[in-house]
């Protein structure tokens, strides 16, 4: 009510506030359009409370689109010519830039962390894959030694058991002829023994055998 009063009686810094108001809840509007570009128009000319007032709409985003640079500038130039709410307003802004560039390093901070984590991940499961196929390729070149050796005893069975068979052989082999040898031997002796029994039986009656008969004088 004190304000509308004041600004009835021409106070400037009560219009721009009245302005600052409208334009805050209803935007820049054909009715309060001429106004708004007054206000720019001073606070482009230095006068210190249009500028802190069009620093509070783009601080705020009211009517334009927000810009806290642009904003702390207007209150700089506003607090320089002894605008003490500009000085706080400025404050206030530097802080919250402060805040939101830490937020910033924070986010990125925790950006490259997760980055980081997520790379130290995909590391270690190209490290796990690596394993893996290393045990895999182990294990197959351990199952394929495993089969060769096999197949070596297989082979080295079968030749101990074709040499075995060979030497059964050669022994079956050698016992016949050794058998062969002694049966010709007994019958080479039975043979002598004959040979030896006629003679003496020729010589003690040669008369007396079957070839007797061819001889002059046992006729």
């Amino acid at each position: 009510e004190w304000i509308n009063k004041a600004a009835a009686q021409n106070h400037e810094v009560a219009g721009f506030k009245l302005l600052y108001w409208d334009i805050k809840k209803n935007g820049i509007t054909k009715d309060n359009k001429a106004e708004y570009e007054t206000l720019t128009g001073k606070a482009k000319s230095g006068n210190g409370h249009a500028q802190y007032y069009v620093g509070k709409l783009y601080a705020g985003g009211f009517g334009v689109k927000r810009s806290p640079t642009k904003a702390l500038e207007l209150f700089n130039k506003a607090a320089l010519l002894g605008v003490l709410e500009a000085e706080r307003e400025a404050t206030t802004i530097r802080e919250e830039a402060q805040r939101a560039q830490l937020a910033k390093r924070r986010a990125e901070q925790k950006r490259q962390a997760a980055l980081k984590a997520k790379r130290e991940e995909e590391k270690l499961k190209k490290l796990e894959a690596k394993r893996k196929a290393e045990a895999a390729k182990k294990l197959a070149a351990q199952k394929e030694a495993e089969r060769k050796r096999r197949e070596a005893e297989a082979k080295n069975a079968e030749a101990a058991a074709r040499d075995a068979e060979r030497i059964a052989a050669e022994k079956e082999r050698r016992a016949l002829e050794q058998e062969r040898e002694r049966r010709r031997a007994a019958l080479l002796s039975k043979r002598k023994e004959r040979e030896a029994k006629r003679k003496e039986e020729f010589e003690s009656d040669p008369c007396s055998g079957k070839s007797a008969r061819f001889l002059s004088t046992c006729r």
